[in-house]
């Protein structure tokens, strides 16, 4: 399971690039090429609660005139950026046609210096 973590952690690496201000790094990857055109995250600067743990904010736009339902997962880094929560679960998020909804999640442990939040197509029911 942690090796397929790692590997999901080297693809983001490989496919991220510079942000478009050049101050921020990419903590954002999508998995899904199909979406594509329909779907936009932006992600925001880390902070940290009251009780010190990192918490991950992004905005989640669907562009498609249809609701889409997609499958989120944040990965917390440490230093050497190897995710500290290696079992991250994947969680639904439903985004209604043309909105946008914020998404946020706090690290279970301490210690995370960064994060990634990776996305894919959830199914359609």
């Amino acid at each position: 399971m942690r090796t397929r973590y790692l590997f999901c952690l080297a693809l983001s690496a490989a496919l991220a690039g510079c942000s478009s201000t050049g101050s921020e790094p990419e903590r954002g990857t999508v998995l899904a090429p199909e979406l594509e055109g329909m779907f936009e995250m932006e992600t925001k600067s880390p902070e940290w609660n009251e009780a010190g743990k990192m918490v991950a904010h992004a905005e989640l736009r669907n562009r498609g005139p249809d609701t889409l339902h997609v499958l989120v997962q944040t990965l917390f880094l440490d230093a050497s950026g190897r995710p500290i929560e290696p079992d991250a679960p994947w969680e639904n998020r439903l985004i209604p046609e043309y909105s946008t909804v914020h998404y946020q999640k706090a690290s279970l442990a301490e210690g995370a210096i960064d994060y990634q939040i990776h996305v894919r197509k959830g199914q359609s029911h």
